[in-house]
């Protein structure tokens, strides 16, 4: 570790998510952690060059948040994974968001963000993927430093509620 970037699984390994998380993170080669919780998540911060931090939003985001501020402190984006049936929870979703953390209600969007991890810490397998598409070698580069665009993630707030069912 401490050589290449890094995901950060958090959660529960008895969890079916953060089981799929982990095996996208493998078919990817990347450098992984299963964490139980975020505070064994805020120890493991420093041993990785950044990267992103994978996790339900209510694990994530306990005690206001305060994690995905340390989190980018060390480098890392936060994607928080989010049933669809949040109703009443905009207002922590949207706090979560103006800190640049990344909102995921499918699967397919946590798999978009590994490939571009893995793109961005060069240790991926150069193949074809389940799907068609080639693996993450066929990304361009995007020039940005993070990787990940503020833009990307935006949306308003109509949006949300739709997306909330609110």
């Amino acid at each position: 570790m401490g050589s290449q970037l890094q995901m950060i699984a958090v959660g529960s390994s008895s969890d079916e998510f953060v089981r799929v998380v982990l095996n996208l993170s493998g078919r990817y080669d990347l450098d992984t952690v299963l964490c139980e919780d975020v505070y064994s998540g805020v120890c493991k911060l420093g041993e990785a060059l950044g990267g992103v931090v994978v996790g339900r939003q209510e694990e994530l985001g306990r005690e206001d948040g305060r994690f995905f501020d340390i989190a980018r402190m060390y480098g890392f984006t936060c994607c928080c994974f989010v049933d669809k049936g949040v109703a009443g929870r905009q207002r922590e979703l949207v706090k979560a968001m103006e800190r640049g953390v990344v909102v995921v209600t499918e699967l397919r969007e946590i798999d978009e963000l590994l490939m571009d991890l893995a793109n961005r810490s060069g240790v991926h397998k150069s193949r074809v993927r389940g799907d068609g598409r080639r693996g993450p070698t066929d990304r361009p580069a995007s020039g940005r430093t993070s990787g990940f665009s503020k833009d990307e993630f935006l949306m308003t707030k109509a949006e949300m509620d739709a997306l909330l069912g609110a």
